[in-house]
This record gives structure tokens, sequence and C-alpha cells, in this order.
């Protein structure tokens, strides 16, 4: 959609410049001339320009109503690009903050040993996987995925 607009955008700046030109060149040849920096007629020079200014102001008018549209779509991706990335580098921060604060106390031979940050990450799970091997043992799971009624 970008690129459709942006190629409407610069076909419109071109036809407007081309109009433009074929306007001016054909005023030359009519004879309509600015010399010295005074018009030589103001009132058919008025109408000219008028003319121009309508037909071909109106092609400018839309090429920069087309850029402004691309310009606020960009701006919108990018307000969400960065509200995503202050929101993920905050969460990181968050749980940075939560692994220095945990710590895990285990009592072994009557003696406590105080885990703390990753360390304690560690020690949790691998008493899971010890508590999961000794259910295994007791309860030989079998897997049955069929719904029965009621």
């Amino acid at each position: 959609m970008t690129k459709t607009i942006q190629f409407f955008a610069w076909a419109f700046l071109v036809l407007g410049c081309i109009i433009l030109i074929v306007f001016l060149n054909k005023a030359s040849i009519d004879g309509y001339t600015i010399s010295n920096g005074v018009p030589t007629n103001y009132e058919t020079t008025g109408q000219f320009g008028d003319f121009i200014g309508g037909v071909v102001g109106t092609f400018f008018a839309l090429v920069g109503t087309l850029l402004i549209f691309l310009t606020f779509k960009e701006q919108s991706a990018n307000n969400k690009r960065i509200a995503f990335e202050s929101s993920f580098f905050e969460m990181i921060r968050l749980y940075r903050a939560n692994v220095n604060d945990i710590t895990y106390t285990k009592t072994k031979n009557k003696k406590e040993i105080v885990y703390e940050k990753r360390q304690a990450f560690r020690i949790i799970f691998n008493e899971f996987i010890d508590c999961y091997r000794e259910v295994k043992k007791v309860f030989k799971f079998k897997r049955d995925f069929t719904l029965h009624n009621a």
C-alpha cells in the first residue's frame, strides 16, 4: 500500500510539472511573456496565473496530502515499535530485579543452606525433576486422550 501511494505521489508530481511546462510553453508561443520582471498585461497574465494555479496547484496539493498520509503512517508504525521496545525492556528489568531478590532456603542434615538468585532456580528445578521421577515410579502413566461421557 505504501509503495502504491508513493508511486501515485511521484506520478502526480511529475504530471503537475509536465502540465506546468506545457502551459508555460504554450503561453510563450502565444506571446505572453514577463519582461524585466513586470508583466506586460496584468489582466491576461492574472487569468493565466489563476488557471495554472488552479490546475497545477491541485496536483501539488494532492501530492502533499499523499505525502502527509505516508508520514503519519510511518510515524504510527514507529510509535508502535517504540512502545513495544519500552515495555519489553521494562519487563526484562523487572525480571532481573525479581531474580536478584529471590532466595531459597533448604534444610539438609539439620543445616540450613540458603541459595540466592539464579542458583535458587537451578535447585528448585532439580527438586522438581526429582519429584517427577519419584511420582513416575509410583504411578505408571497411561495417556488416554479420548473423551468419556459422564
